[in-house]
């Protein structure tokens, strides 16, 4: 049992991110399948949503069932892998027990340098972003005729806005009602 009381009339379409991944899974246990690939399987999940998965990979692992889990997330890697394989530009570069590894090294293997050659980590300066300065983009209560509503915010000179959100929520809609390319509702 994957531990769900989904009601198997009910249309896929209807159902939450993690309900249609626990439906695949199941789908694919009614194959009988001995081995299930997971692409990035946590990328729309919420926390409470990703404990319930590794529950069921872990109760899966005990049923002998093969995961190719695929995650550029080291700690889930680590949490639940027994063995690693790194690929970068579509070659194998290493494989091995996931106890011989550590997170930075296997970064390294993908990256194929230290993670601290990437980055020059700077701060805006105080001169660049000033709390006296007028705001370059200004949202007021924006709202599309899709998913986003009433979106207020401000963005000042020499600031760096992260755009956060899970799959669906809106983010590539906003962003394409900024730019003009989805008609605004409101705002």
């Amino acid at each position: 049992s994957m531990g769900s009381n989904l009601n198997p009339r009910q249309l896929v379409s209807t159902l939450s991110v993690a309900q249609q991944q626990m439906v695949e899974i199941a789908r694919a246990l009614s194959f009988k399948a001995e081995v299930l690939i997971m692409d990035e399987p946590t990328a729309s999940l919420t926390d409470k949503e990703i404990t319930k998965l590794f529950q069921i990979i872990g109760d899966l692992k005990k049923q002998g069932v093969a995961i190719v889990y695929i995650s550029h997330r080291m700690d889930e890697i680590f949490k639940i892998s027994n063995r690693f394989t790194v690929l970068r530009d579509g070659e194998w570069i290493a494989s091995g027990p996931i106890e011989e590894t550590n997170p930075d090294h296997l970064v390294k293997l993908m990256v194929g340098r230290d993670l601290k050659d990437l980055f020059n980590r700077t701060k805006a300066s105080e001169k660049t972003v000033s709390s006296g300065a007028a705001p370059v983009l200004e949202l007021k209560n924006v709202s599309d005729h899709t998913i986003v509503k009433e979106v207020s915010f401000k963005i000042y000179p020499g600031e760096i806005v992260g755009l956060a959100g899970l799959v669906g929520a809106g983010r590539t809609e906003l962003v394409r009602a900024l730019f003009g390319a989805s008609e605004l509702k409101s705002g």
